[in-house]
């Protein structure tokens, strides 16, 4: 199984993605994990969201996004586009995905997590 992580995509001056970020065929890859802090402010507005998604495809069952403190302006929506909690677990061919909310209280993995 082909498995991607990247995170910290954002470019050095915060906004847009990194150079030749574009140019990295996601379909080659069954699973594409996010790590995180994608954009400067990945929530700020419904276009960061929106140009996240057109890079990324967060609705995808196989698009696994762990937010980080830059994710985290409007958290909510990430769910809303990718119909998904911000923290769950999936399982893809008897591997089971861990998916967490590391910015949830106060950094703690606790509760529901």
């Amino acid at each position: 199984m082909k498995i991607l992580h990247i995170s910290h995509t954002r470019d050095s001056v915060n906004t847009s993605f990194i150079a030749g970020i574009d140019q990295i065929d996601f379909s080659k890859y069954e699973v594409l994990l996010l790590g995180g802090d994608l954009m400067e402010f990945s929530t700020g507005s419904w276009a960061q969201i929106e140009l996240i998604d057109s890079m990324f495809d967060i609705s995808s069952p196989n698009t696994l996004w762990t937010i980080g403190n830059h994710d985290n302006t409007s958290p909510s929506m990430i769910s809303l586009v990718s119909g998904r909690p911000l923290h769950y677990a999936y399982n893809k061919d008897g591997i089971t995905y861990l998916v967490l909310n590391s910015q949830e209280n106060s950094c703690n993995i606790i509760n529901s997590q």
